[in-house]
């Protein structure tokens, strides 16, 4: 009996194994994929663009926002004041939530729609998490550096820091953009409280070794990447000494209208 229940528990174990690599495959492949056709495209289509734009075309910006779109007021109204300016507008977001009727009917603002990555409910935390950022890089690196026309600056809501950062950074240098980061919170925080809240913890909680190791990769993966941009704005004064003291950026604080 015993042999029978080890044999079953290593048949499961395997199953389990096969499901995690199908799905690290799939992802990858995702991955290679966007990140190889957008070095294809890239400077072709830069080229193509320069010859062929007209004299007094209005340059171009891409909002990116990892989340529904219908229900950020704040990356709303840089998309009318951005485009008030005279730029024409991509936002890349997720679907959701439709956004104001001023924002819907804009002839200089138009909308990118994200793929979702559904991560399934039974996968670890630890396991969860990365393939989840994977399948949004794909997703994301394939939308703006393939999709999207060529932005002239990106504009990139944060958080969420992972993958967002890396992948508009990754675009930016590709193609010449200037990136734009607007600090709503610090990424690697929020995460930690979605940590906890996934295994029912109050925000005092404490996580364990995994998911400090995981916390501390995320918050040196956010400084890291915010170097690259070119400008910063934030929501808050506070915000603003944050970024200045403890991480050596300077934003420009844009407060809520």
């Amino acid at each position: 009996m015993a042999e029978a229940a080890s044999a079953q528990h290593d048949a499961a174990l395997r199953k389990v194994a096969l499901v995690l690599l199908a799905v690290f495959w799939s992802i990858t492949k995702r991955v290679l994929g966007a990140a190889a056709l957008m070095l294809l495209s890239a400077r072709a289509s830069e080229y193509c663009r320069a010859r062929l734009r007209e004299p007094g075309r209005p340059k171009t910006c891409v909002i990116v926002v990892l989340g529904d779109f219908g229900r950020s007021p704040r990356m709303q109204q840089h998309a009318l004041a951005i485009a008030d300016a005279g730029l024409d507008v991509v936002v890349v977001a997720h679907g959701g939530s439709d956004p104001p009727r001023r924002v819907r009917e804009n002839p200089s603002i138009a909308v990118l729609p994200l793929r979702a990555f559904v991560v399934p409910g039974w996968l670890p935390t630890l396991v969860a998490l990365p393939f989840k950022a994977a399948s949004q890089a794909a997703s994301l690196l394939f939308t703006i550096g393939v999709r999207a026309p060529h932005a002239d600056t990106i504009l990139l809501q944060n958080p969420p820091a992972i993958p967002t950062l890396a992948v508009a950074t990754l675009v930016c240098a590709l193609r010449g953009s200037r990136l734009v980061i607007d600090w709503h919170n610090f990424g690697y925080t929020v995460l930690r409280v979605s940590m906890l809240a996934r295994r029912g913890q109050p925000t005092s909680g404490r996580l364990g070794a995994g998911g400090r190791l995981l916390i501390g990769v995320a918050e040196a993966f956010e400084r890291i990447c915010c170097r690259g941009a070119t400008a910063h704005l934030c929501v808050s004064e506070a915000m603003a000494r944050e970024l200045r003291d403890n991480w050596r950026v300077r934003a420009t604080v844009l407060y809520d209208r």
